[in-house]
This record gives structure tokens, sequence and C-alpha cells, in this order.
């Protein structure tokens, strides 16, 4: 009897429900396998992006234009919190930098900055392109297919003396006007935001995160022009990223929770370097993103019941992510249980048999030592 009770004990436990986070390795598997761009197409973006500025330098060269003080990558792709995309649409910011005194007509004005960006533009137009490179707002953009950009962000820069005689460096990218700007310091705001916050164990969590979250925000084509821009969203996961060493599925969770109730009090974003707003008091956007997230954290709230179980928790997991990865785990996690349940009931089975023959035989006076 004793036996039998040990063993239905310990059956009886495998029956009981899951625990609130239990699927952090499924949630890391998502990470790898359908967020983080792939070492392939990275490698494919620098390569495409080392022949523009080989063509650019050629083209400014060609045409008697200054030639730049320096390129340098910068966004999402310096950051490394770049996304797989559908139909491969991605981009690459590869800002370019003239010194201030370069950028300057044949009577000594200083170009404007759409001067500037046209400049950009026609150096790099060598003929070869399929779609000719566009100036844009803020970039002169080279197109490849199937929907592959980089972006050339214009800057030109100089040193000015402080009031107590420092020397400042400035720097101001040619958007609709010259406006300050330094995505350089973006670059290192991130990389320090990830070494002072991710556990001291698991020192990248912190951009896993970021990747997760914009995962999230361009996880419906519907969503795609209404969430915020990725920025932003590496901004909002900055302020309230909650660590959990080794469980990304409950930091994920937590900082959910937790940028839905910073946006519940103020939907403004300020930009981390310069002085300006990455969305307003009002921003239609991140209000979109803060609706969302009231939604589909209701699907989470399962993960707080004691009884949910495995497959409740990728279920939720599929409906935020509206991904079939979750749901295929989902459907194997529940054959999985079936055929645990039919050898559970079997060995139940068992255990009653060999305790009902060990009490006869015992009542009989039989056994070893009878």
């Amino acid at each position: 009897m004793l036996a039998g009770a040990v063993i239905g004990s310990a059956i009886a436990e495998m029956m009981k429900g899951g625990t609130m986070y239990q699927c952090s390795k499924e949630v890391r598997k998502f990470h790898d396998d359908k967020v983080t761009l792939r070492s392939k197409e990275r490698t494919n973006m620098r390569e495409r992006r080392d022949a523009n500025r080989k063509r650019l330098k050629k083209g400014l060269a060609d045409n008697n234009d200054p030639s730049p003080t320096g390129q340098w990558t910068q966004g999402s792709y310096a950051m490394r919190t770049m996304i797989q995309e559908t139909g491969s649409k991605y981009d690459i910011d590869d800002g370019v930098y003239f010194s201030r005194d370069s950028l300057k007509g044949t009577q000594g004005a200083e170009k404007t900055a759409i001067a500037a960006r046209n400049m950009v533009r026609d150096a790099i137009d060598d003929g070869t392109f399929t779609r000719a490179p566009k100036v844009k707002k803020n970039c002169v953009r080279v197109y490849y297919s199937p929907g592959y950009h980089v972006d050339i962000p214009v800057y030109r820069t100089w040193e000015e003396e402080g009031l107590f005689g420092e020397v400042i460096e400035r720097l101001q990218l040619a958007s609709a006007d010259w406006k300050d700007s330094d995505p350089l310091k973006v670059t290192e705001w991130f990389n320090n935001a990830m070494k002072e916050l991710s556990p001291p164990d698991d020192n990248t969590q912190f951009r896993r995160i970021v990747r997760l979250h914009k995962k999230f925000s361009n996880s419906r084509e519907s969503w795609r022009d209404k969430t915020p821009s990725g920025f932003t969203v590496s901004k909002l996961c900055q302020e309230e990223y909650v660590p959990a060493s080794g469980d990304d599925e409950k930091s994920l969770h937590l900082t959910m929770k937790a940028i839905k109730a910073r946006l519940d009090f103020d939907l403004s974003v300020a930009h981390p370097v310069v002085s300006e707003e990455l969305a307003g008091d009002n921003d239609p956007k991140t209000e979109f993103l803060r609706q969302k997230l009231v939604e589909n954290l209701k699907h989470l709230e399962i993960l707080d019941d004691p009884n949910c179980t495995k497959k409740d928790a990728l279920a939720a997991w599929a409906k935020v992510f509206n991904d079939e990865f979750f749901e295929e785990l989902a459907d194997k996690e529940e054959s999985s249980s079936s055929k645990n349940s039919a050898g559970v009931a079997a060995l139940s089975v068992g255990l009653l048999a060999d305790d009902a023959g060990a009490e006869a035989v015992q009542k009989s006076g039989g056994g070893r030592f009878g």
C-alpha cells in the first residue's frame, strides 16, 4: 500500500495545473527562429551598404562635389534590434557626414538641406538601378527588390566654442531644414541601456525584449501604419523594461504590463538624445499601441491563473503574436498531454491491481515468510 500511495501522490502532482511562467524556452525559440534577423540577411544588407558607400564616393568625386568626412550605420541595424519582416521589407540607415564648410555653393552660401540631399542622390544614381534613388524628407532612399532599401541620411558637422571656451561638436540632419541630430549617440544610448538594465548573467535580454515588442507591434498587417516607430517602441521598453534572468516569457509579460500602465498615464515619448518628442500628448500611434496592449494582455491573464496549463499559455501567446509558431506548439502539447493522461490512467490501474493483490496475500497469511 505504501508504494502505491507514494506513486499515486506523484501522479496527482503530475496532473496538477502548470505554473504561472512555463513557456520561457518557447518564447526564446520564437525569438531566435521568427523574430531576430538572420545572419544571412544581415550579411546581404551589409554588402549592399558597402557597395553603396563606394558608389557614393565615386559619384561625388565625378561630380566635383565635396568628399564625406565619414559614413556610419545607424538605427535598428546598428542597435541590432531589426526583426524579420514579411516580403523582405528591410531597410538599413547609413548616414553620410560632411563638414559644414564644404557644403557651400559657388558664391559661398551654405547649401540648403534639400540641396544637400539632391547632391547625394545625384552622386549615388549611376544609372544601374531598376528604380532610381529618391530624395525623401529625411534621407536619400536606394531601392532594391523585393522590398529592401538603403536609406542615406545626410549630415553636416562643425565645431563651435561654448560659453566657457570649450569646444562643442555640432551635428545637423538635412530634413525639411537643417535640424539638430546625433544618431551615433542614440546607438550609444541603447548599448548603455542594455548593459545597465539586463541581468548580469543574461546581458542581452533587454535587446531580445525590445525585438519581441517590435514584433508584437507589427504582428498584424492592418497595424503597420498605425503603431509607433520601432525607435519609439525601443524607448518605451527602455523606460519600462522588467528584467527576469533566464525567463524571457516573464520579462516580456511584465514589460508589456508596465508599458500599458505607462501609456495609460502619458502617451508622449521623449527622444533619448535630442530635445524633441517621438510622440506627443495625444499621439494616435501610441494610443493605438496602448489599445492593442489592453486587448492582448487580456489573453495573457490566464498566465496568472494557478491552474494554467502549458497548452493554455502557448495558446495565449499564439493570440498575442498572431503566429502559428505557438499554435503548433500548443497542438503538440495537447497531443503529449493526451498520451501522458493515457499512461497515467494505465499506471493507476496497474497500481490498484498490485495493491489489491498484495492485500489479498497479506490476509491469507501467504508471502515469502508466511
